[in-house]
């Protein structure tokens, strides 16, 4: 009882310093709003209110000062309709990329921050040396978020991304990893030197 009681004062003080955080500023909408799909949870635990749609950035915002969810989620995916109740009546439109980089899919062992510090350095790598190194991909087309956890997003909103497939989407995650590389036509011909691109030069 007397659990549940501290439970409801935390909850209700946490709402209290969402609104005025949601009243006193707008929050930035991420690229192409009004073609994905906003979920929230609230507080009191409603469950979580899906498939919402917002057609201006001031819209979303008196949504977030009103309502005030515990949560906000938006899709990765663009859609014709992204407010329609059926995922199958939204009309799929096309999709960013993102690389989902997490301490505990690393395989190592260490302190939170540990963690956290090798997963940013990581994080580093891939935005500079492949995405905007190897792949030329615009730096504004890039978008750096913490998950909240142990890791970071990163998403790519270039146009020429968006309607990649699946195959596509695991062939260039598979050549960040350097996952199935064929080391025999990579060294193939001359021996490589570190000032090349690519996996030659950094294998050599």
């Amino acid at each position: 009882m007397v659990e549940g009681l501290r439970e409801d004062r935390e909850a209700a003080a946490l709402r209290r310093l969402f609104a005025r955080y949601y009243s006193s500023r707008p929050v930035p909408p991420p690229p192409r709003f009004p073609r994905r799909e906003f979920a929230f949870t609230l507080f009191g635990g409603q469950g979580m209110v899906r498939h919402l749609a917002f057609g201006s950035a001031s819209e979303l915002s008196s949504f977030l000062a009103e309502r005030v969810p515990r949560n906000a989620y938006y899709s990765t995916a663009y859609y014709e309709r992204p407010a329609a109740p059926e995922m199958g009546n939204k009309g799929w439109m096309g999709a960013d990329l993102v690389f989902d980089l997490d301490a505990d899919h690393m395989g190592r062992s260490g302190s939170w921050e540990e963690l956290l510090m090798e997963v940013r350095r990581e994080t580093v790598r891939l935005v500079h040396e492949f995405l905007l190194g190897e792949l030329g991909i615009p730096k504004d087309s890039l978008r750096v978020v913490f998950s909240g956890g142990r890791g970071f997003h990163v998403h790519i909103h270039e146009r020429e991304y968006l309607r990649l497939g699946p195959d596509e989407r695991r062939e260039i995650v598979l050549y960040v990893k350097g996952k199935e590389l064929d080391p025999k036509r990579i060294l193939r011909g001359r021996l490589p030197s570190p000032g090349e691109t690519g996996w030659r030069g950094r294998l050599a």
